[in-house]
């Protein structure tokens, strides 16, 4: 189910260029390299939070190059996949197929999901939210909840923490100053149509509005080596600041079947 204008959209952003300079350019090499079947670092903190297990149904909302769900797969899980973005869709099928993973993959809106009601034990929401409006945010969760079973699982995450943007970045680039080290301005980090910055607190908000259990990780970079300053900064409630991926595993408490 999708909106074809919207799709137009979506494919003039999301595009071979997007994807080729606006990931991480570790994760993108690692991907021309065996298409997914190394799992990349920030993959591993994700699984951390939410383990797919044998026979679990499973879905990868928005899913990129299909790490998430190749991985899914791979663990013994019923997996689908879906994206609204044209190129997003290719480069996942790619991923699948020289895999040889049987994986379903559907192109889908995130805010009008096109499954039943229960269906899923495990939904991965991994760096969307950023790329959508504040009210598709509330849409999506609606739906998410709508599909995943009483008791289920939901990771979702962001990577635009507004206080390490607007705040904590700052200070980053001071002591990069001090050290010598490169400063990368943050439009260049966020040129890939970030448009909703949620702080921790609000990020957890809106998903107890939306009637989830939840339970935050807030992250440093995944690709940076942790030093001292890291370590206690993480500590410290200056994570919140300094730490521009947010985590969160979710359940939808049984008795909050969704209410058409």
């Amino acid at each position: 189910m999708y909106d074809p204008i919207r799709v137009r959209e979506i494919n003039l952003l999301y595009n071979d260029n997007y994807f080729e300079e606006n990931y991480d350019q570790r994760l993108v090499d690692l991907w021309h390299k065996d298409f997914g079947k190394t799992l990349p670092i920030y993959i591993h903190d994700i699984f951390a939070l939410g383990t797919p297990r044998r026979g679990e149904k499973v879905l990868d909302i928005a899913t990129g190059y299909g790490h998430l769900a190749l991985h899914s797969a791979l663990a013994g899980a019923q997996t689908v996949a879906i994206d609204y973005s044209d190129t997003s869709l290719r480069l996942a099928r790619q991923t699948f197929e020289k895999n040889m993973v049987d994986i379903k993959l559907i192109k889908m809106d995130a805010t009008k999901l096109d499954f039943d009601d229960e269906t899923f034990d495990l939904i991965y929401c991994v760096h969307l939210i950023e790329h959508i409006s504040q009210q598709s945010v509330t849409e999506c969760l609606a739906e998410i909840k709508r599909v995943l079973k009483p008791n289920g699982r939901l990771v979702i995450t962001t990577c635009s923490n507004k206080w390490h943007d607007t705040i904590g970045y700052k200070f980053i680039c001071l002591y990069n100053k001090i050290n010598n080290r490169t400063i990368i301005p943050l439009d260049n980090i966020h040129s890939s149509g970030h448009i909703t910055k949620l702080n921790p607190f609000t990020f957890k908000h809106i998903l107890k509005q939306a009637g989830f259990l939840t339970t935050l990780k807030i992250v440093f970079n995944p690709y940076e080596r942790l030093n001292t300053i890291h370590k206690i900064i993480l500590a410290t409630p200056l994570k919140n600041i300094f730490c521009s991926n947010v985590y969160a595993l979710c359940t939808k408490p049984r008795g909050s079947e969704f209410r058409h």
